[in-house]
């Protein structure tokens, strides 16, 4: 899941250079993907860029078969970064996740910054 970080990021630089300003990308990731360096790379480069990106964490607390624990010095992984904002939602509750990506892309677009 995490080769599509960077596309991702790709789109959403593609919206800012032709000045679609309403529009975001949503690059997702699992879990196992968080320590990838592509997805660093990109992060730092969608926040130097201020790009309309959301970057989307599902964990399920394995990658792969490993627990978090035995691969991720930091398993929490949306206050991992000291600057990119992140929150953390429980999308089990599905008008939650709902009205929680409203709000992150209105944040996106407002703050002219990655989430």
């Amino acid at each position: 899941m995490g080769a599509q970080v960077p596309i991702g990021t790709g789109i959403a630089l593609a919206y800012k250079l032709r000045g679609e300003k309403d529009r975001i990308s949503i690059a997702s990731f699992g879990d196992g993907a968080a320590n990838q360096g592509q997805l660093f790379e990109s992060i730092n480069m969608a926040k130097i860029w201020r790009l309309p990106v959301m970057f989307m964490l599902e964990n399920n607390h394995y990658a792969m078969g490993t627990s978090v624990e035995r691969s991720s010095m930091s398993p929490e992984f949306y206050n991992r970064l000291t600057y990119l904002a992140g929150i953390k939602v429980q999308c089990t509750d599905v008008f939650l996740a709902r009205e929680t990506l409203r709000g992150a892309k209105q944040w996106i677009l407002e703050k002219e910054s990655p989430l």
